[in-house]
């Protein structure tokens, strides 16, 4: 599910450290550093992990002295928080774009999965929930790609199932929510547990398909998709 442009770029412009108040406004030569290290720790974050990676290492990789990593960026948890936030973005673009053409609930949903479970940005995503759970400083923006996630993810689950013509019977926020949620925790076991995302996907797919009817093929007009129930919006029972 998801994204513009725009919102990515906001995050790196000027209001990207908006859990830093303080953070002063930007002149061109000052954006285009704090964007060229902020790229740089994101290679290095996605390589190596949060832990391996050095303030002065992102430094070195981006051409920059270690003081300007601290100056826009403050720490290096900060700075990690914010890569990770627009990684997300980024692979939910994508999960969006590969899945709007899908004719089927079942590859609508696999498409998803397979867009989203084993992406190295939302592994980093989820280990910036964990990270800022004792930081409040940095929670706000963490806040925000949540609400663009979940408004996004609205917009993009409306469009299709409006041009497929189905059918649920709880809200598109509530279905958006669902499996953001349902794949963050996912990953986050994963990642705790050592679990073939591969294996995950399937599984969202077997966790939220449980909750579709898909009669497609029992002559009605258009797919007919109800959450929560085994029967069609006709009434007709799903073939097991």
């Amino acid at each position: 599910m998801l994204y513009a442009v725009q919102i990515m770029a906001r995050i790196s412009k000027n209001k990207a450290s908006a859990f830093n108040p303080q953070t002063p406004l930007l002149t061109d030569p000052g954006r285009q550093m704090r964007s060229r290290l902020l790229d740089a720790a994101t290679r290095m974050f996605k390589a190596k992990g949060l832990a391996a990676v050095s303030v002065s290492a992102v430094a070195s990789a981006a051409e920059a002295f270690p003081s300007q990593v601290t100056y826009y960026f403050r720490t290096k948890d900060a700075m990690f928080v914010e890569a990770a936030c627009r990684e997300m973005l980024y692979v939910a673009q994508a999960a969006e774009q590969a899945s709007k053409a899908c004719r089927s609930a079942h590859t609508y949903l696999e498409s998803l999965a397979r867009s989203t479970l084993g992406q190295p940005g939302l592994s980093m995503f989820v280990e910036a929930l964990v990270l800022t759970r004792r930081q409040p400083a940095l929670q706000p923006l963490i806040a925000r790609t949540m609400e663009r996630l979940h408004h996004e993810g609205e917009r993009a689950f409306t469009s299709v199932r409006e041009a497929r013509g189905w059918k649920v019977d709880q809200s598109d926020a509530v279905t958006a929510q669902r499996f953001w949620a349902l794949v963050m925790a996912l990953c986050l076991r994963n990642e705790a547990l050592g679990i073939d995302a591969r294996t995950t996907q399937n599984e969202v797919i077997r966790l939220l398909f449980d909750d579709f009817v898909d009669v497609s093929q029992s002559g009605t007009t258009g797919l007919h998709l109800i959450p929560g129930t085994k029967e069609s919006a006709h009434g007709r029972r799903r073939a097991d």
